[in-house]
């Protein structure tokens, strides 16, 4: 067998580097063996300003054009050393498109964290669990470090086996449905989900929580059906599902709603509910400032309808 080499990438060495081999028994050996060396830097691949100034324009086009929203014309002073690398100038625009302008290497990671903390937690807030942000953190680092899943079922295993509660179980597959809903969202085909029946919702589900899953699962079936019928009944009960909901669920729940009410008035305008649902949609834009979330706009187009403007 030949020689292997193993490389780990990071953005830069601090004092957590130094810290690595003791975090582990296995590994502390080799981590401090002859064989590790490093950390060797990467040279800085824009060094001109001008150049930090056209990567900054191309990443800044391209969010903007993904996300369906205007991009800003003013650029950023990009003269700190750390625009030298590609990763912060593309830091720095997805932020820019979220009305967010940190400079430094430390505000520009601190705000994309934070804002990759509220998506998670507002996508996840239906299935009512504790710190969802927390639990899609652990599902990302468990799919990189398997290589990706193929399937909802093969996340499923590996969670399982990585986590051990009952709690923690039940979590695995509503993971599993969230993986199919983003699958689809990739162009992949569509499929029946049948998902957990709400009458065997565990009680380690505040129970609180448990009209919001029912319609998260509404909304996961509609999306995912293969055929029109079902789709319908799906979003119907999307509908029924919302309107029985607190005003707090309402407004954890909105963005679904206005899917299922968006899509009924295009397909199905005999199940849409009495609520005017384009006010609703109007105040929903207002208070986000214009940008509508990316999978909604996904949704609207793989399901064939489209928002007010």
């Amino acid at each position: 067998m030949g020689a292997r080499r193993f490389g780990c990438c990071c953005s830069r060495a601090a004092e957590w580097w130094d810290r690595l081999p003791s975090k582990d028994s296995l590994c502390e050996p080799f981590l401090n063996g002859y064989a590790t060396s490093g950390p060797v830097r990467l040279p800085a691949l824009h060094e001109e300003v001008a150049d930090r100034n056209s990567a900054y324009r191309r990443a800044l086009d391209a969010f903007a054009g993904k996300l369906g929203v205007a991009a800003p014309k003013v650029v950023p002073d990009l003269e700190a050393e750390h625009f030298g690398r590609p990763l912060y100038l593309q830091m720095a625009a997805l932020l820019a498109l979220h009305g967010e302008r940190p400079t430094t290497a430390e505000g520009l990671t601190k705000a994309l964290l934070n804002h990759e903390v509220r998506y998670w937690r507002g996508l996840l807030t239906p299935f009512g669990w504790a710190e969802p942000e927390r639990l899609a953190a652990q599902l990302l680092a468990l799919a990189t470090l398997a290589g990706g899943f193929a399937t909802p079922r093969e996340a499923r295993a590996y969670w399982a086996t990585a986590t051990a509660s009952s709690l923690a179980r039940y979590d695995a597959i509503n993971v599993a449905s969230l993986i199919q809903f983003l699958s689809w969202l990739c162009d992949r085909t569509a499929i029946d989900c049948a998902l957990s029946d709400p009458d065997a919702i565990p009680p380690t589900i505040r129970p609180h929580r448990w009209p919001d899953l029912e319609l998260y699962a509404a909304f996961l079936q509609a999306c995912l059906a293969s055929e029109e019928a079902s789709r319908r009944d799906a979003f119907t009960r999307v509908q029924s599902a919302w309107g029985a909901l607190t005003v707090g669920g309402k407004t954890a729940t909105r963005d679904y709603w206005l899917c299922a009410a968006a899509w009924c008035a295009t397909h199905a305008p005999d199940a849409l509910d009495a609520l005017d649902w384009q006010t609703q949609w109007q105040s929903f834009v207002t208070q986000r400032k214009g940008y509508v979330p990316w999978w909604m706009l996904e949704v609207a187009r793989r399901l064939s309808f489209r928002w007010p403007p």
